[in-house]
């Protein structure tokens, strides 16, 4: 984007973001944990030890010192947290929190997601999200760790939940993660679980800790269409009303910001004939540059985003935005592109307050195991050791002078 010419602002938020599963390794009350032991997930392959980074968490946050980071997203893993039902780990909870003291001892906002996909196997085995009470059994989880773990730490900014709609598509629509079920119906109910989830956290948060800045991180598309025909712009208007903006809507009074996680581009073209194969309809993309998960890289896209969460009239983060890339070929130039248009949807109205890349080092991507490396830092899974990448220069200087350099 020719364009671009101007920083951010002093008080941005720069950072990195991780998960605990994909990262800590070793979470073995886990329903994932399960599901891999049992050889259900992807073609077999199992997290263990992840990255490491549940004991090597001290040399990681030196490793965001050294980008110039402000900040840093990660989650709390639930199942170390609550391993049973109503029984809570402090050990787990005072891991937390020397967690926690060393980021802010070293300069570093904590941005805390208390779910990011994976369920205490207690919880999976009454159903997981299906289950009556499992709205409930979240909201006491997210009362504990905010009377023992929050409150008493200078955290400001909580996720409840990360990508909902992925989650359930995932979960119960393409079987690719825990339950592995494949009904509409089922997702459904989930959905309005989860949106009943955030909103009872969201008051039960408020009462215990005033002051608290809650949302959820969402995964948005930009959908477009190959041509200009009505069909294809009703189709777009609804993709993006289901997909984007329902839940956000649905829980607008409950929030305090909006989380985006920006990886996709959808464009749609119809056809009669491609009616009863709605795959050939959508990801009509030109795909020019792919990452190694096959996924189309399209800057402009967050541009659109962005504009779109502008609506929800709330301050706006990046809370991932990121690229497979093992021979960091394109990382670079994939996080100079994108936030030109961040700076774009900036200087158009977009409040938008802060960027974190995904993700600080390579980890355990799901259903795809170890093979996508989406990490400013190689992590060599013989010895856990971790290598800068050159992206991970580019950034640094990116976030040391508040500006593309």
């Amino acid at each position: 984007m020719k364009e671009y010419r101007g920083s951010f602002p002093e008080n941005f938020y720069w950072g990195t973001a991780i998960s605990s599963y994909q990262t800590e390794g070793d979470n073995t009350h886990s329903d994932w944990w399960e599901y891999e032991r049992a050889g259900r997930i992807g073609n077999g392959v199992h997290s263990g030890k992840a990255a490491n980074h549940y004991e090597c968490y001290e040399e990681d946050f030196d490793l965001i010192q050294s980008l110039h980071n402000n900040s840093f997203r990660f989650s709390l893993e639930w199942s170390r947290i609550e391993p049973q039902s109503g029984q809570f780990d402090m050990t787990a909870i005072e891991y937390y929190r020397s967690y926690i003291l060393s980021l802010r001892k070293r300069g570093i906002e904590p941005f805390v997601t208390l779910w990011h996909y994976t369920l205490p196997v207690w919880l999976a085995e009454r159903g997981g999200w299906l289950h009556k009470d499992a709205h409930r059994y979240f909201v006491r989880y997210v009362k504990f760790v905010m009377e023992n773990l929050i409150a008493d730490t200078d955290v400001r900014y909580l996720i409840t939940m990360n990508e909902p709609l992925v989650y359930v598509l995932c979960s119960y629509i393409n079987k690719k993660y825990p339950p592995q079920q494949a009904s509409i119906v089922s997702a459904v109910r989930v959905v309005r679980k989860l949106i009943k989830a955030h909103r009872m956290s969201y008051r039960a948060i408020g009462k215990i800790k005033k002051g608290m800045r809650v949302g959820i991180a969402k995964n948005n598309t930009y959908f477009d269409t190959l041509s200009k025909k009505r069909i294809d712009r009703f189709i777009v208007f609804i993709a993006g009303y289901a997909w984007n903006r329902y839940f956000l809507n649905r829980i607008r009074r409950h929030s305090d910001f909006v989380g985006i996680n920006y990886y996709f581009h959808n464009r749609i073209s119809f056809r009669w004939r491609k009616l009863f194969n709605p795959r050939t309809i959508f990801n009509c993309n030109e795909n020019e540059d792919t990452s190694d998960t096959g996924w189309e890289i399209y800057p402009a896209g967050i541009y659109y985003v962005l504009m779109e969460a502008r609506r929800q009239q709330k301050p706006i983060f990046i809370l991932e935005n990121g690229v497979a890339d093992a021979k960091d070929r394109i990382r670079s130039l994939f996080i100079m592109e994108h936030l030109k248009y961040v700076w774009k949807a900036m200087r158009d109205g977009a409040d938008v307050r802060g960027y974190f890349y995904w993700s600080l080092i390579d980890n355990f991507d799901w259903a795809d195991g170890f093979d996508p490396r989406f990490g400013l830092f190689e992590v060599d899974y013989d010895d856990y050791s971790r290598h800068p990448r050159v992206s991970a220069r580019v950034y640094a200087d990116i976030c040391r002078y508040g500006k593309i350099v």
